[in-house]
This record gives structure tokens, C-alpha cells and sequence, in this order.
């Protein structure tokens, strides 16, 4: 089972990785948008998955597979 603090460090982690990727994957993006949402943080996680270089796609990935697994599991709770 995960932690509330498990997921506070995945969602910064998300945060940082698309302010990283701001310029090079999501500039088309307006620079003053910040995702608070999990849905919002997954769609722009996909869109660095499309857009950036293997490291950042396995990232990423990695990234929204945790949201993702993790969202359905409280939905079950």
C-alpha cells in the first residue's frame, strides 16, 4: 500500500520533470500553466512521452504508470 507521502514525492517529481521539459517538449504549452491535477500531470506526462528522448520517455513513463496504478487502486478503496 502506498503512502500519502509516496505519492506527494511522485507528483513533485512529475512537476519538476515538466518544468524540465517545458521548452523542449511541451512549448506549445502556455508558460504560466501549472497542472494541480493527477489527470492534468498524466496528460502532459503522455504528451513528454511523445516528444522527448528515451530517457525522458522511460521516465515519463515510469511516472504515470505510478499515477495511474495508484489512482485506480483508491478508486477500489
Amino acid at each position: 500500500m502506498s503512502s500519502e507521502n509516496d505519492h506527494d514525492r511522485v507528483m513533485k517529481e512529475a512537476r519538476d520533470l515538466i518544468s524540465r521539459e517545458r521548452a523542449t517538449c511541451l512549448w506549445y504549452i502556455r508558460e504560466d500553466y501549472l497542472p494541480t491535477s493527477e489527470s492534468q500531470i498524466i496528460s502532459l506526462l503522455d504528451k513528454i512521452q511523445r516528444q522527448g528522448d528515451r530517457a525522458t520517455y522511460v521516465q515519463a513513463r515510469r511516472l504515470k504508470e505510478w499515477l495511474l496504478q495508484n489512482s485506480s487502486a483508491k478508486s477500489f478503496s
